[in-house]
């Protein structure tokens, strides 16, 4: 129990450092939008670069509603956590909870991302696919995450059946 304490400190602080992180971006983001003149904007070959373009707009709003369901499957997941500290685990909550925690971050992985390289394909004109050399922030990874706790939801559904089974068996 001594693990399961230390992981549901750390996905704790992740869930609080999320939520701080996302409300910053988001009133920095608001703040660029009322006053644009006061951002200082890069220039490359001698233009300032406009980031203020519908796309980018687009983009950001994705990343931003992206952002949110991780952060919502963070919260389905210390659920999870909070009933495996409380020893309930072959329970149907903890089956609904781990699919919630899959579901929402793969919707969180496909707007973060999606987004991201449909603008760099139609706007920057570069196709490119990268597996997994970005680490933990990866497409493949934060895909790979969702698909295991829908599998894991699976694995406790068909636990919680064999369980009900053994105890109809005297």
């Amino acid at each position: 129990m001594k693990y399961l304490h230390l992981l549901k400190l750390s996905i704790g602080l992740l869930y609080i450092t999320s939520i701080l992180a996302l409300a910053f971006t988001v009133c920095m983001y608001i703040y660029m939008l009322i006053s644009p003149t006061e951002i200082i904007l890069p220039i490359v070959n001698g233009t300032p670069q406009d980031f203020f373009d519908f796309d980018v707009h687009a983009v950001a709003l994705f990343t931003f509603t992206g952002f949110g369901f991780f952060i919502y499957g963070l919260y389905w997941f210390r659920k999870v956590l909070s009933l495996f500290s409380e020893k309930i685990i072959f329970e149907p909550e903890v089956v609904k909870y781990l699919q919630l925690t899959g579901k929402h971050f793969f919707i969180a992985a496909c707007l973060s991302s999606i987004p991201l390289y449909i603008y760099k394909m139609l706007v920057r004109n570069e196709v490119t696919m990268t597996f997994g050399t970005e680490g933990f922030g990866s497409f493949m990874f934060s895909f790979g995450i969702s698909l295991f706790f829908i599998a894991l939801a699976e694995v406790f559904s068909m636990a919680i059946k064999m369980k009900q089974e053994n105890d109809l068996t005297i």
